[in-house]
């Protein structure tokens, strides 16, 4: 006994045997394989696999411009929307934890968890902006806030606010189509986080690593293909029209 493994001699893990699992694979994918296949519906907008990817890749990198990566947060208060369903995979390829905010949630219990989650940067659709508004006040510290105007969504009577420094599509421009993100070098890489309603705010959270995202990921284009990666994912909030296609 002992000695060379003659199983594992020169079988070390290199680029042709080995490579961490990551869903944003998943993406490059679809957005090679069937570049034309319609993949997000929101209202009159449709997006096909390779518009999603470009606009995953100039969310991506926006981040990155904005000095935002490994280890930062972004939070994302929003429905089930394409700026929701984008930063599911834009986050991640920036290597940085998406926060997907519960909208059940109370100003004071927004304030706590961007806090606690250290925000670098929110996102925040202006419907919310009744909650959002006085969490920001209520909380210490300064984040960049981008605004989600949705032209397609009738507000009512209550309108909304608009509370961060810019729209959502003009950071999008901020951002490089040709952006090239880096695989994750551990697959237990974090890749998200999540807390659940009310008085369990500050008591209890949940993070996401990219390995698990994998699975997901293959399970929800096999078993459910017309539900959007937003929910799949466990994003805040169900109530909105957005999905996606398989790429089939």
């Amino acid at each position: 006994m002992g000695g060379i493994d003659i199983f594992e001699a020169g079988l070390g893990r290199r680029p042709a045997n080995f490579q961490p699992e990551t869903p944003l694979s998943f993406l490059d994918w679809a957005a090679r394989v069937y570049p034309d296949k319609l993949a997000v519906v929101n209202g009159d907008k449709r997006y096909t696999y390779r518009q999603f990817a470009e606009r995953c890749r100039r969310f991506a990198s926006a981040l990155v411009k904005r000095g935002i990566g490994s280890g930062d947060t972004v939070s994302v208060m929003a429905p089930n929307s394409p700026p929701m369903l984008e930063a599911h995979f834009a986050v991640p390829m920036a290597g940085a934890v998406l926060n997907a905010l519960n909208f059940r949630l109370d100003a004071q219990g927004i304030a706590f968890i961007l806090g606690h989650a250290e925000t670098k940067l929110l996102i925040t659709d202006r419907e919310l902006s009744p909650v959002i508004g006085p969490a920001l006040d209520g909380h210490r510290g300064r984040i960049a806030v981008i605004d989600v105007d949705d032209p397609q969504r009738d507000l009512g009577a209550e309108g909304g606010d608009l509370l961060g420094e810019k729209d959502y599509e003009a950071f999008l421009a901020e951002g490089d189509a040709d952006f090239q993100w880096r695989p994750p070098a551990d697959p237990r890489q974090i890749s998200g986080s999540s807390r659940p309603g009310s008085s369990e705010a500050r008591t209890s959270g949940r993070v996401r690593r990219l390995c698990a995202c994998s699975w997901t990921s293959a399970g929800w284009s096999s078993i459910r293909p017309t539900r959007s990666p937003a929910s799949w994912m466990g994003s805040s909030r169900g109530s909105r029209r957005s999905r996606t296609t398989p790429a089939r």
